[in-house]
């Protein structure tokens, strides 16, 4: 998954939980407890992603300046 889709994921499960609270939905019910959940991985993998991105980056910089 790329930047891209982890970014998106991570605002639809956030866009559900305020959803979810907007229905009257409360912590801690089992739903948003998965979701939270879900969500907290969602951002661990937006941020690995994000990093990955700079990593490349980095790389092509460097081989650029190598060559």
């Amino acid at each position: 998954m790329d930047i891209n889709d982890t970014r998106d994921r991570l605002i639809r499960l956030q866009a559900e939980r305020y959803a979810a609270i907007e229905l009257g939905i409360e912590s801690p019910s089992p739903y948003l407890t998965r979701l939270e959940a879900a969500i907290a991985d969602a951002h661990v993998e937006y941020v690995m992603s994000a990093v990955r991105e700079i990593a490349v980056l980095r790389r092509s910089l460097a081989r650029a300046t190598a060559g």
